[in-house]
């Protein structure tokens, strides 16, 4: 869940298209829309106006955990995928940092940053069972609060340079 304090303090971030988490599939809310007699659900843009999809505050409250929606915020999310790519997270720029409880010990989840221009999503590296190790994410959602989430370094998110 989140607090007013901290939804307050995201908006005043700039992070404005924040999401719902659903506690079951941690993937996003969607919002219901009605087009051409059929129903659809979305929770990134509008079918109808195609501008990005706000929640409201109480929608935000009352869920079980809020994430960001990236590419409206002009944001990215370094993601640290397998268990020990967290031991390499400090070598990026300091910035909002989300943490995760995994058997006791807590772990660097992802970095999240501002950016001027659109990025892409990018895979580096093979991990735990041959996944990825760290993981650059643009076009999705970052999961902020919420289940063993936490925020580790609980900093305005940097704005990266196009050189970083």
């Amino acid at each position: 869940m989140i607090t007013e304090k901290q939804l307050k303090q995201f908006k005043d971030w700039g992070l404005e298209y924040l999401v719902p988490i659903d506690k079951n599939t941690k993937k996003p809310i969607p919002k219901k829309f009605y087009s051409n007699g059929k129903t659809e659900h979305h929770w990134k843009l509008d079918p109808q106006t195609e501008k990005p999809i706000k929640y409201s505050d109480e929608e935000l409250l009352n869920a079980w955990g809020v994430g960001v929606s990236l590419a409206p915020c002009r944001m990215i999310g370094v993601d640290a995928d397998a268990i020990e790519s967290s031991d390499y997270m400090s070598e990026f720029p300091e910035t909002l940092t989300i943490g995760k409880k995994v058997n006791g010990k807590t772990l660097i989840r992802q970095k999240l940053y501002k950016v001027d221009e659109d990025v892409q999503h990018l895979n580096f590296g093979k991990g735990t069972d041959e996944g990825t190790v760290i993981e650059l994410l643009s076009h999705t959602q970052s999961v902020l609060t919420g289940g063993n989430r936490i925020i580790y370094n609980n900093v305005q998110p940097k704005t990266l340079s196009k050189h970083e």
